[in-house]
């Protein structure tokens, strides 16, 4: 019932649905996004667009969404599946513009070309950072909006001297970008988001779902605001923007203002405190990892405490602990867990690739064959034994989980960038550990190495 009703509402403008992992949110999207179509829109010619930030995820919402149309398949034509970053694309594609997503490799050329401008000793993290962190996250793309700009969380004192001169790195970064006839996402949402303002380009939806907003960048959340805009009264049209995250679970960006992207949900916000997936056991584990994080400076949604409430309706053990004196010792144990029979699959997260890959030839060398889950791959009951990164077991679950490597869990900071750049992955190591418990249903372990190698 508490899903349903806010799959239901009707809503003034944007709406923001939080809670911790389990509680239903990626649920409540699917259905907000048929309901939509079905009764808010129902007599509105038009499509409704479901989008998130990566492609594996847009994947896994497109498949989803079709098995709950499964009944009426009519409704499909009028949902689009896509991440941000596309719809982006296709804006600028329909203005005649460059629309390239460019490759990581070109990206590092262009800021390997703008770093000659660097006149106060930093590293080109810093500035990476910088660009993230003040620039696109409040939208200052000029020089006088970052001279003017906030630079919160960011721990390096910067005066206006200073900001001059890293202001002609960024400058030459961007100059970089618009001569290879594309963008990152931040500069392709960008460009996108002028072109609808202006009327260049109409807005192409009814209405836009958010799912996993936590990890999208504030130069998509701008554009998300600009497609739902009334151009006569420059609020969001209402039942228009739909948002579902937590920030408990980011692992990619720092928590975002969302007053300051254009999207305004004070009031019109909601938890879901009713965990249906992890035991009791596992939900209090979770909780201890990500206890103390404070998201209050970030947040603009008023009084949404997600972890107060968050209880799960079946009870269970917690986590299981084993620590190991060699690699071949952990191997050992994962594979006699992997012949168990037990729900399947079983699914081992790692925090590097390294040991990911490690481990699936030990336990290839002790008769069992994992499969190694790739971005584009979903989870299968006929799957036995799943290995993957903590970082792809986003939008993932199975009966049983185990985390190995744990002792490499957190990975220590590169020290490249800011000072605050340190406290955000710091966070981060903490979320990914909180996401990587939560995928298991019944039974977790975490497996670590006294004596690691490999």
């Amino acid at each position: 019932p508490s899903q349903k009703r806010l799959v239901d509402l009707n809503t003034k403008g944007a709406y923001r649905v939080t809670g911790g992992p389990g509680t239903g949110k990626t649920v409540v999207a699917l259905h907000r996004v048929r309901h939509l179509i079905e009764s808010t829109f129902q007599d509105t010619p038009g499509a409704v667009l479901l989008t998130t930030f990566s492609r594996v995820l847009a994947g896994e919402l497109r498949r989803s969404m079709e098995l709950l149309c499964f009944d009426k398949p009519e409704l499909l034509d009028r949902v689009e599946v896509k991440t941000i970053t596309r719809v982006a694309q296709d804006i600028l594609e329909r203005a005649g513009e460059p629309s390239s997503f460019l490759e990581d490799s070109v990206i590092d050329a262009c800021w390997l070309k703008a770093m000659r401008f660097e006149a106060l000793g930093r590293d080109e993290g810093f500035y990476r950072a910088e660009r993230e962190h003040v620039v696109a996250r409040n939208g200052a793309w000029t020089e006088r909006q970052y001279l003017s700009t906030r630079r919160e969380g960011r721990r390096s004192r910067i005066n206006r001297v200073q900001r001059l001169k890293i202001w002609k790195v960024l400058e030459a970064f961007e100059h970089e970008l618009s001569t290879r006839l594309g963008g990152d996402t931040a500069s392709l949402a960008k460009r996108a988001t002028e072109l609808v303002l202006t009327g260049k380009v109409a807005p192409p939806y009814l209405a836009i779902v958010c799912d996993e907003s936590q990890d999208v960048s504030a130069s998509d959340l701008r554009l998300l605001a600009a497609l739902t805009r009334d151009r006569d009264t420059g609020q969001t049209r209402p039942n228009s923007l739909y948002l579902v995250g937590d920030n408990y679970q980011s692992l990619y960006r720092a928590p975002i203002v969302l007053s300051r992207c254009g999207i305004e949900v004070r009031g019109q916000a909601s938890i879901l405190r009713r965990n249906y997936r992890t035991t009791e056991g596992i939900r209090r584990a979770a909780i201890e990892v990500v206890q103390g994080i404070d998201f209050d400076e970030s947040e603009d949604e008023g009084d949404l405490d997600v972890l107060s409430g968050y209880v799960s309706v079946r009870g269970g053990p917690k986590p299981e602990d084993h620590t190991f004196p060699t690699p071949e010792d952990e191997a050992d144990w994962i594979a006699a867990q992997a012949q168990e029979e037990a729900g399947w699959p079983l699914l081992v997260l790692t925090r590097t690739n390294s040991w990911l890959q490690a481990l699936s030839e030990r336990l290839r060398t002790r008769g069992v064959s994992p499969k190694l889950l790739n971005a584009h791959e979903s989870l299968s009951s006929d799957d036995r034994l799943v290995l993957c990164s903590l970082h792809r077991s986003k939008g993932l679950e199975a009966p049983r989980g185990i985390i190995a490597g744990r002792h490499a869990i957190p990975q220590p900071w590169n020290g490249k960038g800011d000072k605050g750049d340190k406290l955000i992955w710091e966070r981060q190591e903490r979320c990914l550990l909180y996401v990587g418990m939560t995928r298991a249903r019944d039974w977790c372990a975490m497996t670590g190495v006294s004596k690691a190698r490999g």
